[in-house]
């Protein structure tokens, strides 16, 4: 898109965020940061703000499923995409998932005092959760999320509850409803749990399917 003359910045944000979900597929996933932020971007720029924090949450989120460095960059990369979801009047749904990275990311960095919890200052798991109707998409969306970096902080951490706990209700949900960026990012760190956890207990079978 960047070699094109005259794509306009709506444009740019609408098919390079669909291009880029499929280029996932055939390179490396780090590859698509770029796009995805310059997506977001150009999505403000023209002001189709929907696609544009659509761009920013897949840019939030493959950044924990490509092995991207993680510093307190991040955390204020974060911070102001939230605070710019909410200035735009984006659905609380939105807002969440980027509050819910940026305390993944406080935890990550050893700020919190519970790492293996979220309730910090960016967000409690409790109170997002609060947000949305039990049975929900959004309420649904919003714990399978919780428990994909939760499975990533047992590993991180190497605690067995945590992945155990958060394993079993991902086992619940379907493997393939997922955007491209979340649905990597379960893929990622559902594997991994699922690899640590058959160390830990080879004679449970459950961990190895």
């Amino acid at each position: 898109l960047d070699q094109i003359p005259g794509v306009s910045p709506s444009t740019y944000c609408n098919v390079g965020l669909i291009s880029n979900s499929i280029a996932m597929q055939l390179r490396p996933i780090r590859m698509s940061l770029a796009t995805y932020y310059e997506c977001y971007r150009q999505g403000i720029r023209a002001g189709d703000t929907e696609w544009a924090f659509l761009a920013a949450v897949a840019y939030g989120t493959t950044i924990y499923a490509c092995g991207h460095h993680i510093n307190s960059l991040m955390e204020a990369k974060y911070a102001l995409l939230e605070e710019e979801c909410k200035r735009f009047h984006q659905p609380q749904s939105v807002s969440v998932v980027l509050s819910i990275l940026r305390q993944m990311t406080i935890n990550i960095l050893g700020k919190s005092d519970n790492p293996l919890v979220f309730d910090g200052k960016a967000m409690t798991e409790a109170t997002v959760l609060s947000y949305f109707q039990e049975g929900t998409a959004s309420f649904t969306q919003t714990k399978r999320d919780l428990s994909i970096l939760k499975v990533m902080l047992g590993c991180v951490l190497d605690d067995a509850d945590t992945m155990k706990v958060a394993l079993d209700f991902l086992k619940t949900l379907p493997d393939f409803d997922l955007a491209q960026h979340r649905g990597f990012m379960r893929l990622l760190w559902s594997g991994l749990g699922s690899f640590a956890m058959a160390r830990k207990f080879p004679k449970q079978k459950e961990y190895k399917e």
